[in-house]
């Protein structure tokens, strides 16, 4: 099978969200690409183990570009598509040297929607969302956006939404700890459980750190002194059985999630979710039936959520009607096919 003109850039190179689905497109493929990526992370070694596409690396973004520019001139490719909006500006360079090229940007996160990044585009740049809820962010762009949603290829073998029987329940929050995946909302939720005398739920935080941020700092250090309030902080576990057999349900606490990956892999491994009826998180639940199991940000939303959770075991039916509908409306086969009548030409 020979290698098509498409050439795909990762401007990351670690296994977050938009890494992952990236790897889950060029695993389903039956086509072959060039895929550049950075040197440093989980990315490229993940996709050396595929032993299918041509990977390269590369250190530095302008000499990347550098070779990109050369290997358009020369027709060595006709299409360039990168799956974040981080090296959108080197596009936008690229699409007015290159008309006749085709350049495709997915823009995945919020900081990407902002009129003054994405700027003026030609005719020949495609901008893809990820949601309805990006598509409105991009606004003014919009006639350049095409919207469809990320894939979830199942990771498990798990059928069946799991019980929780138990008095004292592990709640799973999964991501970054960080602003943006709702720090200050997890520390008012915490704040709420120790003034209520609430011990009955254990919080476990998956994921990096970012303690170079002073309020992560804080509330690590305010953490230790809860009386009522346990707090675990486990970093990124990549043993994804590991983490969901440790915990009962997962907590989101973002409002401005773009989608929500972590929404799928939940149900996928048997684990009800909870989250914000906003943003991404809202408008997946909508689609799968799960916008009572949700909660708004209203007064006194952290005794919603606690009931929620104590309560969890009466959806049960809602979430495993959600978890066999989340491979039709996320197929990864839909997914992929619409993705390539996009970047193969």
């Amino acid at each position: 099978m020979i290698v098509n003109k498409t050439i795909i850039i990762s401007p990351s190179g670690h296994f977050y969200g938009s890494e992952q689905v990236l790897f889950d497109f060029l695993a389903q493929t039956q086509n072959l690409y060039k895929v550049y990526v950075p040197r440093r992370g989980r990315l490229i070694e993940k996709l050396i183990s595929q032993k299918k596409h041509t990977t390269r690396s590369f250190g530095s973004i302008k000499f990347l570009y550098l070779k990109i520019f050369f290997q358009l001139l020369l027709g060595k490719a006709n299409v360039i598509y990168t799956n974040e909006g981080g090296h959108i500006r080197y596009f936008k360079v690229l699409a007015r040297a290159f008309k006749k090229r085709k350049f495709v940007v997915h823009i995945r996160i919020i900081e990407d929607t902002d009129s003054n990044r994405i700027g003026l585009l030609t005719k020949n740049v495609v901008l893809l969302s990820i949601s309805d809820y990006v598509t409105a962010l991009i606004g003014t762009s919009k006639q350049f956006v095409r919207t469809f949603y990320d894939p979830y290829i199942s990771k498990s073998n798990i059928r069946v939404i799991r019980k929780c029987g138990k008095s004292r329940i592990k709640v799973g929050i999964v991501g970054r700890v960080t602003d943006t995946k709702g720090l200050e909302d997890i520390e008012c939720f915490c704040d709420f459980l120790e003034k209520g005398n609430i011990s009955n739920i254990h919080i476990n935080l998956f994921g990096d750190v970012e303690k170079e941020k002073q309020n992560v700092l804080l509330f690590i250090k305010k953490s230790k002194n809860y009386s009522h309030v346990e707090i675990t902080f486990h970093g990124f576990v990549e043993n994804k059985d590991e983490l969901y057999n440790s915990i009962d349900i997962v907590i989101h606490f973002s409002k401005v999630e773009p989608l929500g990956r972590i929404f799928f892999e939940s149900l996928d491994y048997g684990i009800p979710f909870i989250g914000f009826n906003a943003g991404g998180i809202g408008e997946i639940a909508r689609i799968l039936h799960l916008e009572d199991c949700m909660i708004n940000q209203r007064i006194n939303w952290e005794a919603d959520l606690c009931h929620k959770i104590n309560t969890v075991q009466k959806s049960l039916q809602k979430y495993q009607a959600a978890k066999e509908n989340c491979e039709m409306f996320f197929s990864a086969d839909a997914y992929c096919k619409a993705l390539e009548k996009i970047i193969l030409v």
